[in-house]
């Protein structure tokens, strides 16, 4: 199960787990992470909160196999900001190797080619962030280092500012990139 939200999670978990719990102190001390039970039913029922996940662990003592079931914190990632180019399809481009990799200069010389930028404003940026939703917010979420690539004409990717605007050249279009 994947929700987007610590709320979400608690809430779902809430539904599954079959009656009221409390954090048990010293199964949390000992864990490293927070456990709920319910003082009362089998102590092999609880709630782990895992951080990224809520693992919820529900049985009885009649010698039935617990479930155990998972629900994935997901952030609801940003669509408009940061990367508009996956980290799967970025690797994709990097082959097994180098062989697309360009320089600095080879990057600025093809977006100054491609787009019109004149060479000695365009700075190469070598990171990018995915943004999550936080409420009414957002703040980033993965960060990824990346390495100007060009392929062909209509696969290739860099990462660049010029006169501080902000810009991915992704398969031979230009897209803002919104931080």
């Amino acid at each position: 199960m994947k929700v987007n939200t610590r709320t979400q999670a608690w809430e779902a978990a809430n539904e599954i787990f079959p009656t009221d719990y409390q954090k048990d102190e010293t199964a949390s001390a000992n864990a490293g992470y927070d456990i709920y039970r319910h003082a009362t039913l089998n102590p092999n029922c609880r709630i782990c909160d895992l951080g990224n996940r809520l693992e919820v662990i529900v049985g009885n003592c009649d010698g039935i196999v617990p479930s155990v079931t998972n629900i994935w914190i997901e952030p609801e990632i940003v669509k408009d900001m940061g990367t508009q180019m996956s980290q799967n399809d970025y690797a994709k481009l990097c082959g097994d190797g180098n062989e697309w990799e360009m320089t600095v200069e080879k990057a600025k010389i093809y977006i100054n080619e491609e787009f019109g930028f004149e060479t000695s404003r365009i700075e190469i940026i070598s990171e990018v962030k995915t943004y999550y939703k936080d409420g009414i917010r957002c703040k980033a979420y993965q960060t990824y280092s990346r390495t100007p690539q060009y392929c062909a004409t209509d696969y290739n990717y860099v990462r660049f500012n010029v006169n501080n605007w902000y810009y991915e050249a992704i398969n031979g279009q230009l897209h803002q990139y919104c931080c």
